[in-house]
C-alpha cells in the first residue's frame, strides 16, 4: 500500500509541474514567444510633423545647351529683323527650381541680347489675322511650382539670343550662297553658330525668384558660362554671392 501511495504522489507531483509550466502565470516560455504582440492604441495622438522652412535651389542639371539656329536675329527692342550677318539662336529651357513651400517661380534673364521666347499656342488663326501675336520676347517668365514644364498645351518657353557671326561664319555663309550646298561650308557655318551662341550666352545672368505659400519671396542669381566655347555641350550656373 505504501508503494502504491508513493506512486500516486509522484504522478500528482508531475502533473502539477506540467500545469505550472503551461499556465499563464508559470514558466510558459514557448507560449510567451508565440503570443500575439499587443495592439497599439490607435487613440494615442501622433506627434505632428515639423513644418519645413522655406527653401529654393536651382536645378540646371538637364541644361546642356540643346537648341539651334533660328535664322537672322530678330531684335525685340525695336521689333526688327537684322541682316544675315546677325544670327538668332534658341536654347531649350530645361531648368527647374526645387525646394519647400514654393508656389511660383519667376525667372529673369539679364544680357544685352538675351530674352525669353514664349510661343502662345492658344492663339487661333482668326486672332492672328486680327493682329494678335504668337511670339513674345519678355525678360521674365513665371511658372507654377507644380507645373514647371517649358512645353505644354498652352505655350513653349525658350531662351532666345542674338549675336554677330564670326568671320569664319560669314565666310561659310557667303560660300553657301555662291556655290550652293557644301558639306564643308555647312559644317563650318554650324560650328561658327554654336560657338557664337555660347559666347553670347556666357556672361548672361539668370535670376530665380520663389514666392512661398506665406507670401514671402527669395531671389537667387546665377552667372551662366560655357567652360569650353569650342565645344559648348555643357554649361555652368554659378550662384552670385550677395543675392
Amino acid at each position: 500500500m505504501l508503494v502504491i501511495a508513493a506512486c500516486i504522489a509522484l504522478l500528482l507531483g508531475a502533473g502539477t509541474t506540467a500545469l505550472a509550466l503551461n499556465s499563464p502565470g508559470g514558466f510558459g516560455i514557448v507560449n510567451d514567444l508565440m503570443a500575439e504582440p499587443p495592439t497599439p492604441d490607435e487613440n494615442v495622438a501622433k506627434a505632428p510633423e515639423e513644418a519645413k522652412e522655406n527653401s529654393m535651389e536651382l536645378n540646371a542639371s538637364q541644361f546642356h545647351g540643346d537648341g539651334g539656329y533660328s535664322g537672322p536675329w530678330y531684335n525685340p527692342a525695336d521689333d526688327s529683323f537684322w541682316s544675315y550677318e546677325w544670327a538668332g539662336y534658341k536654347y531649350h529651357f530645361n531648368i527647374r527650381c526645387e525646394g519647400d513651400n514654393i508656389e511660383t517661380i519667376t525667372y529673369e534673364i539679364e544680357g544685352e541680347r538675351s530674352y525669353f521666347e514664349i510661343i502662345d499656342k492658344t492663339v487661333t488663326q482668326q486672332q492672328r489675322a486680327e493682329g494678335i501675336h504668337v511670339f513674345h520676347y519678355p525678360k521674365t517668365v513665371t511658372f507654377d511650382y507644380n507645373h514647371q514644364e517649358s512645353i505644354d498645351d498652352t505655350r513653349i518657353v525658350e531662351i532666345y539670343i542674338g549675336f554677330p557671326l564670326s568671320e569664319s561664319g560669314l565666310e561659310a555663309y557667303r560660300r553657301l550662297m555662291a556655290e550652293g550646298h557644301s558639306y564643308e561650308a555647312a559644317a563650318q557655318l554650324d560650328a561658327a553658330i554654336e560657338e557664337g551662341a555660347a559666347r553670347e550666352l556666357t556672361g548672361s545672368v539668370l535670376s530665380a525668384t520663389a514666392t512661398f505659400a506665406d507670401g514671402s519671396t527669395q531671389t537667387k542669381s546665377y552667372l551662366i558660362e560655357a567652360p569650353d566655347l569650342g565645344n559648348p555641350t555643357s554649361y555652368t550656373f554659378t550662384e552670385i554671392a550677395g543675392n
